[in-house]
């Protein structure tokens, strides 16, 4: 019997577990020399920059640093408050799960708190508490088989599959660059103290080997004019950016997954035409971590036999990935945050920071549950001339369901939550609104289960001739067509021919069918 296989390649992609460490992050900030002596610690914000990762012997080297931003309020000086820039290092490692297969990781890092203590008046000391995640995928290349052919007496039953794969995965750093003029009937910059901001409006668009980002880059200036006695003056700013990344195999059809954060904003002020410092030189640099995915439907050769000779079909059961759906749900949270008396009376809310947090996920059916907290800070002038700036801390918890189309018991995700907008109205002297708008992408996957074709042998001691018996077969639950054309050496066609079987997905149990079954004979040696 002459019989010729054709093959395909697959690669199957496994998660596998998260491991997650925290890290200790300690050292001290000096004020610099042309910069006053310390009265208040108003603001202390953190953000990670990644100096090197590496993998090895199934453990995730890396090393980074914490840059800290610290707001203060001046001692005996004519402008109210100052900044200064202080740089943690850290490193560590993460063991990671063992595996023979080829693997990717990513490590994600997320600054829990810091806390500070003012050592002197020129010196404050800073522990900042940090979670480093690592998430590795394992990826199984496969060799199984398409089809068969060659020999009439051969029957082929066919099945398609669909598997998730990753079409690429990239780390990026965006940059922008941006000169924004300030708003009219603001005063002078004399002092730029700080400089902040969140990604807002975010599109993401894959096609022809590109994806097309687009957001908005909501920015606050917070500085000191160039007048005596300045208290605080903030600036916002709307940078929109459109930015073209390289994406491997991508179309329309794939599924975009995207981690965006603000890593580094830097302010330097510009004489404008008329020669005052009205301008703002802005540089603004974004982590990118991008996961483009799509479902590749394969046609495979599910079962195998033949009317002539005794083939043995060799499978293997692999659970792969499929993807179910992609879902965005905006939200938004507000409070009313009241100061107590140990905080002065508020003139005029200067700005409000805010930082998502999610710290828990419960899938149930149909919809993912998602909480979290939302804390940030209340700077504002205050009603008092000894301590003319304040500012009140505040947290936000939320609960968030997300609907999804999956059954729970079998699926996966990613979840990535984001600020899309913050906004704030001072309600009276002693209370200010926050409302924060959230945007939560879901991605979700499914575990599918499935037999592999991935050899054929053949049983050379038994062979089957054309000599046939009839018999009358009984249906019995769960038999399908193939099974029993299958298990004597028929074809399907023969038996639906022979049964005037209209509808041969539909058998019945108990039904009778009439069947020629082909008798197998043993070779017997002499």
């Amino acid at each position: 019997m002459s019989m010729e296989t054709e093959r395909t390649d697959i690669t199957i992609e496994t998660k596998g577990a998260f491991r997650t460490i925290q890290v200790m992050a300690d050292g001290d900030a000096i004020v610099p020399d042309i910069k006053p002596d310390i009265e208040k610690i108003l603001t202390v914000s953190g953000r990670i920059n990644t100096i090197d990762e590496k993998i090895s012997d199934n453990r995730a080297f890396f090393k980074g640093e914490v840059v800290c931003s610290i707001m203060y309020r001046g001692r005996n000086t004519e402008n109210c408050i100052y900044s200064m820039i202080a740089t943690i290092p850290f490193e560590d490692v993460i063991p990671l799960p063992e595996s023979e297969k080829n693997s990717n990781t990513h490590i994600y890092f997320n600054i829990e708190n810091i806390n500070y203590k003012v050592i002197n008046d020129r010196k404050i000391n800073l522990r900042c508490a940090i979670t480093a995640k690592s998430e590795t995928n394992f990826f199984d290349n496969m060799s199984i088989i398409k089809t068969v052919s060659g020999s009439p007496d051969i029957m082929v039953k066919d099945k398609s599959i669909k598997i998730c794969k990753c079409v690429d995965r990239k780390k990026d750093i965006l940059n922008i660059n941006e000169i924004l003029n300030l708003p009219s009937g603001k005063p002078n910059i004399g002092n730029i103290v700080e400089c902040t901001g969140y990604i807002g409006n975010r599109e993401i668009k894959p096609f022809n080997g590109k994806v097309n980002i687009t957001g908005t880059i909501f920015m606050t200036v917070i500085y000191t004019s160039d007048t005596e006695n300045s208290m605080a003056e903030t600036a916002f700013f709307e940078v929109p950016f459109n930015i073209m990344e390289d994406c491997r195999n991508s179309s329309e059809n794939i599924t975009i997954d995207t981690v965006m954060d603000i890593s580094d904003i830097n302010c330097k002020t510009e004489i404008d035409d008329d020669g005052e410092e009205r301008k703002i030189n802005t540089d603004i640099s974004i982590d990118l971590y991008m996961q483009a995915y799509e479902n590749e439907e394969k046609d495979i050769a599910d079962d195998i036999y033949s009317l002539s000779e005794n083939l043995k079909p060799e499978k293997t059961n692999i659970e792969y990935p499929c993807f179910v759906m992609k879902n965005s749900t905006k939200a938004s949270f507000k409070d009313i945050i009241s100061a107590d008396n140990k905080y002065p009376e508020m003139l005029r809310v200067q700005n409000v920071s805010s930082k998502m947090d999610i710290t828990d996920k419960k899938p149930s059916e149909n919809k993912i549950t998602v909480e979290g907290v939302l804390s940030g800070d209340i700077l504002y002038t205050a009603q008092s001339d000894s301590e003319p700036v304040s500012v009140i801390p505040y947290n936000i918890p939320f609960s968030q369901d997300i609907e999804i189309k999956s059954d729970f018991d079998d699926m996966f995700y990613n979840i990535n939550g984001y600020i899309d907008n913050i906004s704030f109205d001072m309600m009276s002297e002693r209370e200010t609104e926050v409302k924060v708008t959230c945007i939560f992408d879901v991605t979700v996957f499914r575990n599918m289960r499935t037999d592999f074709l991935t050899d054929i042998t053949t049983d050379e001691n038994c062979k089957n001739i054309s000599n046939a018996e009839i018999i009358i077969y009984t249906v019995q639950r769960g038999d399908s067509l193939w099974d029993i054309a299958k298990k004597y050496s028929t074809t399907m066609e023969d038996i639906t021919m022979l049964n005037t079987i209209e509808n041969p997905e539909k058998l019945v149990a108990g039904e009778k069918l009439l069947i020629f079954k082909t008798i197998p004979k043993k070779n017997i040696e002499i």
